[in-house]
């Protein structure tokens, strides 16, 4: 495993508590009071209330930005839940808002499947958002089939262990909205990879309360 390393003033690593899914020919579901709520303004104004509770200042104005983007890239795309797509990143940076990550951070949590899953590439990302954002985003977006995209990832967050938080935090919600993929076969490669890959840097991290629940997620699969 790739040593990360520990930046200055880096964030704590003490939370209080995938590859990726586009549905297909999925028939819309009914959107609950609390997901209209996060497709909403209200969803992103709460989440920025909760950011100031421990960073204190924050550019609001730009947190806003990336959530109306990523609303536009991911337009009509949907989970396998038949959910709207940007409930994925929405909830991914609500964990990340739980283990106190930085503003960029954030950012690049609600933009993370961008590049990936839309038809907006890195250049987009770079020209709307300065910072590490783009880093960010490129370290957890996949590479061709053909290339390793574990060494990639492991690569990035060498330099920057943002990185592997981003992912950690999509990881975890793509593990709890798992059940709604039909395919068993593909759940059970999917919760191995978290337990042969994710759950290890989780504890080496020393994000217990998400390491806790990744374990427990994994083993109603692994049975």
């Amino acid at each position: 495993m790739v040593k990360l390393k520990s930046g200055k003033n880096f964030f704590p690593l003490n939370p209080p508590s995938h590859p990726k899914w586009v549905g297909k020919n999925v028939k819309s579901r009914e959107v609950s009071r609390m997901e209209e709520t996060i497709i909403s303004d209200h969803g992103i104004e709460n989440l920025i209330a909760r950011m100031k509770t421990y960073l204190g200042t924050v550019n609001e104005s730009r947190v806003r930005k990336a959530f109306d983007f990523a609303k536009k890239a991911h337009g009509t795309q949907r989970r396998d839940s038949g959910k709207p797509y940007i409930i994925h990143p929405f909830k991914t940076a609500e964990i990340l808002v739980e283990m106190n990550a930085d503003e960029d951070t954030i950012i690049a949590g609600l933009l993370h499947d961008v590049v990936e899953d839309t038809t907006y590439d890195l250049e987009d990302v770079k020209r709307r958002f300065e910072g590490n954002v783009a880093y960010l985003v490129d370290g957890v977006t996949k590479l061709p089939k053909r290339y390793n995209s574990h060494e990639k990832l492991f690569a990035y967050a060498a330099k920057d262990k943002r990185v592997m938080l981003i992912k950690l935090a999509d990881r975890l919600h793509n593990m709890r909205t798992l059940h709604f993929i039909q395919d068993r076969d593909r759940q059970k490669k999917i919760a191995q990879e978290t337990a042969d890959i994710y759950i290890p840097v989780a504890t080496f991290l020393k994000l217990n309360r998400i390491c806790d629940e990744l374990k427990r997620l994994c083993s109603q699969y692994l049975m």
